[in-house]
Order: structure tokens, then sequence, then C-alpha cells
């Protein structure tokens, strides 16, 4: 979105308006640095390699100029950084570091894990937190594809099949309260879905298997993914090359044929295949794979003189699959021949299907020590999703790693798509809520456990925020009406409105930040009250509340 506003020069962009912007995902770039060597021909060679042909003399002579020119800035996009795995991770820090040694007016932005950014702030890099969409945001969002569908999609699908139109008015009202998609991609495959109209369930587990269900040439190919995603997860690496994908694939292919009733994948029916062939031997005009396969690609060739031999050739059965996974969006190539998943959601969704208790036991262990991939608690957390009882979840609750409890608070946020009648989610319940009683917790831990509850859209926060309004610690009353403030349940104003008199006037602030958070007219009328009657303090507080009300309560 940045990357955007800073291209469009947008206004919003800042100082960045005016600047030349690169793009580019981390897996496009080769970090490998040579002495002497300027770094910065790595990354023209990734942008003019993105260019088209009839752009790509251009690009190098254009950025060199742009480099030259000490009145010009220059803005680095790097996506993907923080999806990488420790090993991939090193290099490009690597040659971050010796970019940005070498072109100091270069600026550069990156995406990276909170959990993991290895010695990215020491690079004078200054972390900035993102901020989450707000509701009216999601409502703005949900009415432009509402718009975009019925003038761009809709007239499309009319023509080989007459459909009966679906107001878009109907779909955002219907959305209007649902807060349980917690991140912009879940948000944008919930209203995918939702004017699609093929969803098999509103929970986001329901929503991600039904996107990637939707864009597979068969749905036999979901365990071939999960297979692919599994082997990934245990590597670790974010992306695998091409031969190392086909080999899986056509292994799990080979493997599916000699299993009773497994239903076999197919390729698409426009491809040649070819037998996987037997380790060691080497058809005709061909090299034999360490896996066994009789298709290698040369190194040597460029990224689209290998695509153009592979559709001129006969390929193996992984090798049709992938090909029909990359168009189907689920998959993503780079020129450098890495493949890699659309979004590390889908990995991580996908290899938490397959994954067995020991390899979660050893996943969790392994996180406890050191959180050095950000794609393991998502792994672990569709793993546990699937799970009644796994003895890898308790090791975690009842490791919190104190004073933060990173382990605690990161199982607390699977309990949204835990099963209902999960032993392990009651287990956490209980230990949460001993938790937010331990007056030895500081106010921000206790404020995070909220979040959890709130999140977890668990019927019984209800009745748990409003026993714990009755608390005789105020930092209990407060947390507590945050979460009602947060759950918005009309319900809840009568309770809210009685801490209105509370003693402890930090409690009477967060009094009226819950009422101004509940969307109905009873509770604005509420603060607007306290707004005419109360004392300065209140006052000044209702007024801070009625300003964060979305859209135009600031203007107002």
């Amino acid at each position: 979105h940045l990357a955007s506003q800073v291209a469009r020069q947008e206004p919003a962009a800042g100082k960045y308006s005016a600047a030349v912007p690169l793009f580019i995902h981390a897996l496009e770039l080769d970090p490998t640095l040579v002495e002497d060597k300027d770094p910065l021909l790595n990354l023209i060679k990734v942008i003019a390699g993105n260019a088209s042909v009839v752009m790509q003399p251009q690009i190098p002579r254009f950025l060199q100029s742009v480099f030259r020119d000490k009145t010009r800035r220059v803005v680095l996009f790097l996506d993907g950084l923080d999806e990488l795995a420790p090993g991939q991770f090193a290099p490009v820090f690597s040659y971050l570091t010796a970019l940005q040694k070498k072109h100091a007016r270069l600026q550069i932005i990156t995406t990276a894990s909170a959990d993991y950014i290895d010695g990215l702030t020491k690079a004078n890099f200054y972390p900035l937190a993102l901020a989450a969409w707000t509701q009216t945001q999601r409502m703005e969002f949900a009415k432009k594809w509402g718009e975009l569908w019925t003038t761009k999609l809709i007239p499309e699908i009319k023509k080989p099949d007459p459909a009966v139109v679906i107001d878009p008015l109907l779909v955002q009202h219907w959305l209007v309260s649902e807060y349980a998609y917690t991140s912009p991609l879940e948000w944008t495959l919930r209203m995918w879905g939702a004017f699609a109209g093929d969803l098999s369930g509103s929970s986001p587990l329901s929503i991600l298997d039904s996107h990637i269900t939707r864009f597979l040439p068969n749905p036999a190919y979901i365990p071939a993914l999960e297979e692919l995603a599994h082997q990934m997860a245990l590597k670790p690496t974010s992306s695998l090359s091409f031969e190392e994908i086909e080999n899986i694939l056509s292994a799990y292919q080979a493997a599916m044929k000699t299993t009773p009733d497994a239903i076999p994948l197919e390729a698409p029916a426009d491809a040649q295949l070819v037998e996987p062939a037997v380790e060691g031997a080497a058809p005709a005009g061909g090299e034999a794979s360490k896996a066994g396969t009789a298709v290698k690609t040369d190194p040597k060739k460029t990224a689209k003189s290998q695509k153009k031999d592979r559709r001129e050739r006969t390929v193996t059965a992984g090798e049709a699959l992938v090909t029909a996974l990359t168009g189907a969006g689920i998959l993503v190539e780079y020129p450098n021949h890495q493949i890699r998943f659309a979004s590390p959601v889908f990995l991580a969704f996908l290899a938490g299907m397959r994954l067995t208790p020991d390899e979660a036991t050893r996943m969790a262990k392994a996180i406890t020590k050191k959180l050095d991939w950000p794609v393991y608690p998502l792994v672990l957390q569709y793993a546990a999703a699937c799970s009644d009882s796994p003895e890898w979840v308790y090791s975690l609750i009842e490791d919190p790693v104190a004073p933060l409890f990173r382990n605690l608070l990161m199982v607390a946020r699977w309990l949204r798509d835990a099963p209902a009648n999960a032993e392990w989610r009651s287990h956490l319940m209980r230990v949460l809520i001993n938790q937010l009683q331990n007056d030895a917790l500081p106010f921000g831990s206790r404020a995070r456990i909220t979040g959890a509850f709130y999140l977890s859209r668990d019927p019984s926060s209800v009745k748990l925020f409003k026993q714990l309004l009755a608390s005789r610690s105020a930092d209990i009353r407060r947390v507590a009406l945050l979460g009602c403030g947060a759950l918005g349940n009309p319900q809840l104003i009568n309770d809210i409105l009685g801490a209105l008199a509370d003693l402890e006037p930090s409690v009477r602030y967060t009094a009226c930040l819950a009422l101004a958070a509940v969307p109905v007219e009873a509770a604005l009328n509420a603060v607007v009250q306290v707004l005419l009657s109360g004392d300065e303090e209140i006052r000044q507080a209702a007024s801070e509340a009625l300003a964060l009300i979305q859209p135009d309560g600031h203007k107002a």
C-alpha cells in the first residue's frame, strides 16, 4: 500500500512522495556478495528482470543515474523478509547491511517479525508496528469489493451462464457485525467467499479451506499440497526450487498409486506426462535427478527459457502439478527458480493438517527455546485446531515464559480456532483466568490476556467480564470494562453504566471508553450525558472516548 502511494506520488506518502520506489520480494534477491563488486548490481538485476523486454535495457542506466544523483531519494520496499526461515534470513540481512553501507542515501523499508529481527535494529532499522484495520476500514473495503464485484465480475459471469445478481448491500450488512477475522487476509478471503457463495463454513479455517479448494484444478490436490507444505515446514524453508517441489509431488503421486482406495492425482489434460524414472537411470538425452525423475533444468538458462522448455517437452506428473498450482495462484514462482506459497498462512494451514504429534512436540520445544521462524506458531495453531488433547499444547501452557508470558499468550491466540469441546481449551481458559486475577501481574499483561478472551469468541466471555466488574482490584475492573467495550454487546450497557460511579477515577475513565465502543444509541447517549453533567476530569475522558468513534468521532 505504501509503495503504491509513493509510486502515485500521493501526498499521504509524506517525504517519500517524490522518491523513486523499488518493490521486490526477498526471494527474488540474490544476496551473494562478491568482493570489489557493488551490491547494488544484484538489486538492479532483479528490477530489470521484472520489467518488460522493451524496458529491460533501460532500467540499469536509469537506476545508476538515480543513485548517482544526490538530490534524488530512492526507497527500497523489501517484502517477505518476515517469511524467511533463519537459513534464508541471514544472507539477506548481510546483503542489506552491505547495500546500506555502500549507498547510505538508500531508504530501506522491509517487513519483519517481532519475534525475530536478527540484528536489524543494530543496523539502524527502526521497528514500527502495523495498525490493525478498524471496523470502518473493513466496511469501506467491503463496499469497494462489492462495487468492483458487481461492475467487473458479474458481467463476465453472466456471459456463459445467466446468474442472479445479489445486491452487495445485503452481503455488507450481513458481515457488518463480524469481528472474528483479525487480519486483512482473513477479511479479504471472507469477502471473496461471501460474494462467490462457495464457503464451506464461516470459521477462519473453513474460509482458508474454501479459498484454496476454489482455485485447485482438482480437489484431490489438497493432500499433495499438504505434503508439500509439510516438507517445507519441517525443513524449514519458505521456498523450494522447482525441481525440489516437483520431486516431492512426483514421489507423492507414485505413493498414491500404490495405496489402496487412494484417489490418484490427475494432471491437466493438455500435459504430456512421463513417469518418474528409476533412481540413477537417465533417459535418452536426459539426466537423472536425485529423486529419480527424468527431468532436470539447466541453471544457466534464464527463467523464461526454462519455462519454455517445460512447455515444449514432456513433463513428469509432479512438474505438471507445479505448473497447475502456480497457474491457480496457490504457489508463486520467482525468476531465480524459487517457489513459495502465495501466503505463509497457506503454508502453515496446509502443514498443520499433516503434522504428526511427534513433529508438533519437537516444534513446540524448539520455539520455547528460540522462536526464529514466525511460521512455526502458525503451523502449531492449525495443528492444535485438529487435535482434541495434544500433550505438546499442555507443555506450552505449563511453560508460560514469564514475565511476558510469550508461550501462554501465543497459545491463547489459538482459542479462536480450537474445537469447542477440546480438553486443552477449557484447561487454558482456567489458566488465563487465574493469571488475570494475579495481583503480581502488571496491567499490560492483564490487558493482553483480556484481549485473548475477546479474540476467542467464547460465549462465556460475556459472563466472565460481568463477574470481573465486581472484583476488588481496580485493574481487574478496568480490563473487564475494556473487554465489555471490545465485545460491543448492548446487553452489557447497564453493567458499564454502573462503573461510572466507581470510586476509582481510572475505572470511571475506562467506563467512558467502553461505552463509546458499544455501537448503539443508548451507549452514545450515556457518554453525551457524562460530557454534559460530569466533573472536569470525567468530561475530558468522555470527550476523548467520543473522538475515537469511527468514522467521524474526532471531527464531531
